[in-house]
């Protein structure tokens, strides 16, 4: 039995247990998991534990910030990174530990339940943090090692954060553009694939059929982009 997908023919079952068929099942995109949106049994409601081995690592870590032209992850002073979705998990608070490249623990500037944010001295280091919740006491929920730059490098116009409102996230059928008119809403991808792209109707889009995980969305008004995460479940 092999979940960790490399191309179309790594699929493979020998003796596979129900509870392992069940777990691919539900995550299908490599096991990619955040303790908000662990899969449960269809019918029991049971949380599906086995078969995550790879979590986050096998894509260097859960996403934040923006990614430039080279792949790197940047944050810019004074923006939000929004890791809230962690926060409450069934009554369980997440305990989230910020570290550099060396591995010593920093304490970000701003933080408040599962939102963070840098400042200027800051500028220039790599940090990341880790999410731990006594909820999955064996598992450990990194992020992507994030740089803290003065402008982003990736050419995205930044809209005010109060221009553009992106939710629910998590979401399950749909998401809701708010604010400024919207001229049209692109979904990629953690590959950089395009799945959805709107140019009517923006205010309410149907997500039900994507696969569960992490998207970012692309919306652009007359005053330039907003680009955010947000999670399928």
């Amino acid at each position: 039995y092999r979940n960790a997908f490399s191309d179309e023919n790594s699929l493979l079952f020998t003796d596979c247990r129900p509870a392992e068929f069940l777990d691919w099942l539900f995550n299908i995109e490599d096991n990619h998991y955040t303790f908000s949106t662990l899969p449960v049994h269809p019918t029991t409601g049971k949380v599906l534990g086995s078969g995550y081995k790879l979590q986050w690592e096998a894509a260097g870590g859960y996403p934040i910030g923006q990614m430039n032209a080279n792949g790197e992850y940047e944050i810019a002073v004074g923006e939000d990174i929004d890791l809230s979705s962690e926060y409450d998990v069934d009554g369980s608070i997440t305990t989230y530990t910020w570290k550099n490249l060396d591995g010593e623990v920093i304490t970000p500037p701003d933080a408040s339940d599962g939102w963070f944010c840098f400042d200027e001295s800051n500028l220039n280091q790599e940090y990341r943090c880790e999410m731990t919740n006594e909820k999955y006491p064996a598992l450990v929920l990194k992020t992507v090692f994030v740089k803290v730059v003065s402008e982003y490098t990736s050419g995205i116009n930044k809209v005010e954060n109060n221009g553009i409102a992106v939710g629910p996230n998590p979401a399950a059928d749909y998401i809701t553009v708010k604010g400024e008119e919207v001229q049209s809403v692109d979904i990629f991808s953690l590959t950089g694939a395009c799945v959805k792209s709107v140019k009517d109707n923006v205010q309410t889009i149907e997500i039900a059929d994507l696969a569960p995980g992490i998207y970012t969305i692309k919306v652009v008004t007359a005053n330039g982009e907003k680009v955010a995460k947000f999670i399928k479940k």
